[in-house]
Protein backbone atom coordinates (compact mmCIF):
# COMPACT_ATOMS: atom_id res chain seq x y z
CA UNK A 1 0.00 0.00 0.00
CA UNK A 2 2.69 2.43 0.44
CA UNK A 3 4.53 1.62 -2.53
CA UNK A 4 0.89 2.85 -4.06
CA UNK A 5 0.64 6.13 -2.22
CA UNK A 6 4.83 7.18 -3.42
CA UNK A 7 3.19 5.69 -7.24
CA UNK A 8 0.03 7.86 -6.63
CA UNK A 9 1.89 10.87 -5.06
CA UNK A 10 4.39 11.01 -8.05
CA UNK A 11 1.83 11.19 -10.37
CA UNK A 12 -0.32 14.34 -8.72
CA UNK A 13 2.74 16.45 -8.26
CA UNK A 14 4.01 16.34 -11.65
CA UNK A 15 1.37 17.97 -13.55
CA UNK A 16 3.42 20.15 -15.76
CA UNK A 17 6.71 20.81 -18.00
CA UNK A 18 9.82 21.17 -16.00
CA UNK A 19 11.88 23.99 -16.65
CA UNK A 20 14.53 23.01 -18.70
CA UNK A 21 11.67 21.07 -21.47
CA UNK A 22 9.81 24.45 -21.43
CA UNK A 23 13.59 26.48 -22.32
CA UNK A 24 14.27 23.54 -24.79
CA UNK A 25 10.58 23.97 -26.36
CA UNK A 26 11.06 27.77 -26.95
CA UNK A 27 14.19 27.20 -28.30
CA UNK A 28 12.96 25.24 -30.83
CA UNK A 29 9.93 27.31 -31.45
CA UNK A 30 12.53 29.93 -32.09
CA UNK A 31 15.18 28.15 -34.75
CA UNK A 32 11.54 27.44 -36.59
CA UNK A 33 10.33 31.34 -36.76
CA UNK A 34 13.85 32.28 -37.77
CA UNK A 35 13.99 29.59 -40.48
CA UNK A 36 10.56 30.48 -41.71
CA UNK A 37 11.33 34.51 -41.77
CA UNK A 38 14.25 33.52 -43.87
CA UNK A 39 12.41 31.11 -46.26
CA UNK A 40 9.69 34.13 -46.42
CA UNK A 41 12.11 36.77 -47.03
CA UNK A 42 14.35 34.46 -49.60
CA UNK A 43 11.04 34.03 -51.67
CA UNK A 44 9.85 37.45 -51.50
CA UNK A 45 13.22 38.16 -53.42
CA UNK A 46 13.42 35.74 -55.98
CA UNK A 47 9.96 36.82 -56.75
CA UNK A 48 11.26 40.18 -56.77
CA UNK A 49 14.18 39.37 -59.26
CA UNK A 50 11.16 37.62 -61.46
CA UNK A 51 9.07 40.26 -61.40
CA UNK A 52 12.47 42.60 -62.87
CA UNK A 53 12.95 40.32 -65.68
CA UNK A 54 9.75 40.10 -66.87
CA UNK A 55 9.40 44.26 -66.88
CA UNK A 56 12.57 44.05 -68.70
CA UNK A 57 11.06 41.68 -71.55
CA UNK A 58 7.70 43.68 -72.00
CA UNK A 59 10.66 46.81 -72.16
CA UNK A 60 12.15 45.42 -74.90
CA UNK A 61 8.95 43.90 -76.37
CA UNK A 62 7.70 47.16 -76.32
CA UNK A 63 10.74 48.33 -77.81
CA UNK A 64 11.03 46.31 -80.82
CA UNK A 65 7.10 47.25 -81.60
CA UNK A 66 7.30 50.94 -81.31
CA UNK A 67 10.82 50.95 -83.93
CA UNK A 68 8.47 48.31 -86.34
CA UNK A 69 5.63 50.63 -86.37
CA UNK A 70 7.58 53.64 -86.76
CA UNK A 71 9.38 52.20 -89.91
CA UNK A 72 6.50 50.93 -91.52
CA UNK A 73 4.65 53.99 -91.24
CA UNK A 74 7.33 55.67 -93.54
CA UNK A 75 5.56 58.46 -95.19
CA UNK A 76 7.16 58.93 -98.85
CA UNK A 77 7.67 63.01 -99.80
CA UNK A 78 5.98 64.17 -103.13
CA UNK A 79 9.17 66.89 -103.92
CA UNK A 80 13.04 66.01 -104.16
CA UNK A 81 13.36 65.42 -100.99
CA UNK A 82 14.51 62.11 -99.44
CA UNK A 83 12.19 60.50 -97.44
CA UNK A 84 14.53 59.34 -94.97
CA UNK A 85 18.14 60.63 -94.49
CA UNK A 86 20.61 58.17 -92.61
CA UNK A 87 24.28 57.59 -90.88
CA UNK A 88 25.29 54.98 -89.25
CA UNK A 89 24.85 56.91 -86.05
CA UNK A 90 21.53 59.14 -86.55
CA UNK A 91 18.32 58.83 -89.04
CA UNK A 92 15.65 61.13 -89.41
CA UNK A 93 12.27 60.24 -91.33
CA UNK A 94 8.76 61.19 -91.08
CA UNK A 95 6.23 58.53 -90.46
CA UNK A 96 2.81 58.62 -88.65
CA UNK A 97 2.54 58.59 -85.00
CA UNK A 98 0.13 56.97 -83.03
CA UNK A 99 -0.82 59.30 -80.40
CA UNK A 100 -2.88 58.29 -77.20
CA UNK A 101 -6.51 58.37 -78.43
CA UNK A 102 -4.90 55.41 -80.61
CA UNK A 103 -5.10 57.92 -83.24
CA UNK A 104 -2.57 58.40 -85.62
CA UNK A 105 -0.79 61.56 -86.88
CA UNK A 106 2.29 62.84 -88.79
CA UNK A 107 5.82 63.19 -87.53
CA UNK A 108 9.30 63.53 -87.93
CA UNK A 109 11.45 61.19 -85.64
CA UNK A 110 14.94 61.23 -85.19
CA UNK A 111 16.91 58.02 -83.92
CA UNK A 112 20.35 58.03 -82.48
CA UNK A 113 22.76 55.76 -80.92
CA UNK A 114 23.76 57.45 -78.09
CA UNK A 115 27.01 56.36 -75.88
CA UNK A 116 27.30 56.67 -72.33
CA UNK A 117 30.01 56.10 -70.40
CA UNK A 118 29.63 55.09 -67.00
CA UNK A 119 32.46 53.33 -64.57
CA UNK A 120 31.34 50.09 -66.75
CA UNK A 121 32.54 49.86 -70.41
CA UNK A 122 30.71 52.35 -72.82
CA UNK A 123 27.33 51.25 -73.90
CA UNK A 124 24.74 52.67 -76.45
CA UNK A 125 21.10 53.34 -76.14
CA UNK A 126 18.55 54.15 -78.79
CA UNK A 127 17.12 57.91 -78.58
CA UNK A 128 14.01 58.22 -80.51
CA UNK A 129 12.54 61.68 -80.48
CA UNK A 130 9.83 62.52 -82.08
CA UNK A 131 9.74 66.15 -83.07
CA UNK A 132 7.25 68.70 -83.90
CA UNK A 133 5.13 66.96 -86.36
CA UNK A 134 3.10 69.40 -89.98
CA UNK A 135 0.02 69.74 -87.46
CA UNK A 136 2.43 71.10 -84.57
CA UNK A 137 3.04 69.86 -81.83
CA UNK A 138 5.69 69.40 -78.69
CA UNK A 139 9.15 67.45 -79.20
CA UNK A 140 9.27 64.17 -76.93
CA UNK A 141 12.49 62.41 -76.29
CA UNK A 142 12.00 58.32 -75.60
CA UNK A 143 15.43 56.30 -74.17
CA UNK A 144 14.36 52.30 -75.23
CA UNK A 145 16.03 49.48 -73.97
CA UNK A 146 16.49 46.79 -76.40
CA UNK A 147 18.02 44.70 -74.53
CA UNK A 148 21.55 44.49 -76.21
CA UNK A 149 23.40 47.95 -77.16
CA UNK A 150 22.71 49.04 -80.72
CA UNK A 151 26.06 50.21 -82.23
CA UNK A 152 24.83 51.41 -85.61
CA UNK A 153 22.53 51.97 -88.54
CA UNK A 154 22.60 50.38 -91.86
CA UNK A 155 20.34 50.49 -95.19
CA UNK A 156 19.05 47.45 -97.12
CA UNK A 157 19.95 48.67 -100.85
CA UNK A 158 18.59 45.18 -102.90
CA UNK A 159 17.35 42.09 -101.59
CA UNK A 160 19.12 39.80 -104.24
CA UNK A 161 21.93 37.53 -103.50
CA UNK A 162 21.93 37.51 -99.79
CA UNK A 163 21.58 41.38 -99.79
CA UNK A 164 23.64 44.75 -100.13
CA UNK A 165 23.74 47.13 -97.16
CA UNK A 166 24.75 50.71 -97.34
CA UNK A 167 25.54 52.62 -94.10
CA UNK A 168 24.23 55.97 -95.35
CA UNK A 169 21.14 56.88 -97.13
CA UNK A 170 20.10 60.05 -98.99
CA UNK A 171 18.29 58.49 -101.78
CA UNK A 172 14.59 60.33 -103.09
CA UNK A 173 13.95 56.46 -103.07
CA UNK A 174 13.45 55.14 -99.14
CA UNK A 175 15.42 52.03 -98.13
CA UNK A 176 13.92 48.20 -98.19
CA UNK A 177 14.58 48.08 -94.85
CA UNK A 178 16.29 49.73 -91.04
CA UNK A 179 19.30 47.39 -89.87
CA UNK A 180 20.14 48.39 -86.22
CA UNK A 181 23.08 46.72 -85.68
CA UNK A 182 24.71 45.10 -82.25
CA UNK A 183 27.89 43.60 -81.02
CA UNK A 184 25.97 40.32 -81.52
CA UNK A 185 22.27 41.12 -82.56
CA UNK A 186 20.59 43.10 -85.60
CA UNK A 187 17.32 44.49 -85.55
CA UNK A 188 15.66 44.39 -89.31
CA UNK A 189 12.84 46.69 -89.52
CA UNK A 190 11.23 46.15 -92.97
CA UNK A 191 9.79 49.64 -94.71
CA UNK A 192 6.27 49.23 -96.28
CA UNK A 193 5.81 52.26 -98.63
CA UNK A 194 4.34 51.80 -102.11
CA UNK A 195 7.27 51.67 -104.96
Amino acid sequence: MIATRRAIGRSLGRRGFTLLETVVALAVGGIVVAGSAALVSAVADAEARVREVARAEVRVANAERILVELAAGLIPTSDAEPPLVGSPQELRFDTACIESGGWSRPCTVTWSIAERGTAEPVSSTLLVERGPSWMGGASTRVELALGWAPVAFSFLVSANGGGSWSSSWTSIVPPLAIGIHGARDTLLLPIEVAR
